[in-house]
């Protein structure tokens, strides 16, 4: 059996709401990128830093644009582009429930964009244990405009964007592991202080 506490936290973070938006947009059938970057597509209209992308086995492409701040927000106002990459067929933005809250926040987001609310919630399984669940809640607040000029990607696109994915995935593991060896370096110093 399944309690639903009233507990909320409305405070999530940016990677929280990356976790939250994989498994919305379902990553287990469609390709979730984070922080796709300058890699992908020609002209100055799609080079810019994608927080999120979405690709359906369609071809289809929607963009997450992630804020946690309103003057997070306010910035993405003066930015050389108006997130229309000529493949994007849908854009959101995706804010924490605590930031939706805020007066005047949903005037700082483009009427194309559908607005994504997230907030963490707990449950409570209470066979035996008792233990307390935590999950991601995201609500659509309001559907994003479709772009009915968005081209399709081909498959071959659909791979770029993979390939770029993949490569960052091993640029990261190099990062972890320079930060493990500098760990190590530290605990063998302070050992060494005792």
């Amino acid at each position: 059996m399944i309690k639903y506490n009233n507990l909320i936290s409305n405070n999530v973070s940016t990677a929280e709401i990356e976790i939250a938006l994989s498994e919305f947009f379902k990553c287990n059938k469609n390709i979730v990128i984070p922080n796709l970057s300058y890699g992908f597509g020609r002209g100055r209209k799609n080079c810019y830093e994608k927080d999120l992308v979405v690709i359906y086995p369609s071809g289809k492409v929607y963009e997450i644009e992630i804020k946690v701040s309103k003057a997070d927000l306010k910035a993405d106002t003066h930015k050389g582009h108006t997130h229309d990459a000529n493949f994007i067929s849908q854009l959101y933005f995706a804010i924490p429930q605590k930031l939706f809250d805020e007066k005047g926040v949903i005037a700082l987001i483009p009427e194309k964009a559908g607005i994504l609310v997230i907030s963490k919630k707990w449950f409570t399984n209470v066979y035996g244990d008792n233990l307390n669940i935590m999950y991601y809640d995201v609500n659509m607040y309001r559907k994003a405009q479709i772009n009915s000029k968005a081209n399709v990607l081909s498959k071959e696109e659909q791979y770029k964007m993979m390939k770029l994915a993949y490569l960052r995935v091993w640029s990261n593991k190099k990062k972890v592991l320079k930060l493990n060896e500098q760990i190590s370096e530290l605990k063998n110093l302070l050992k060494k202080q005792k």
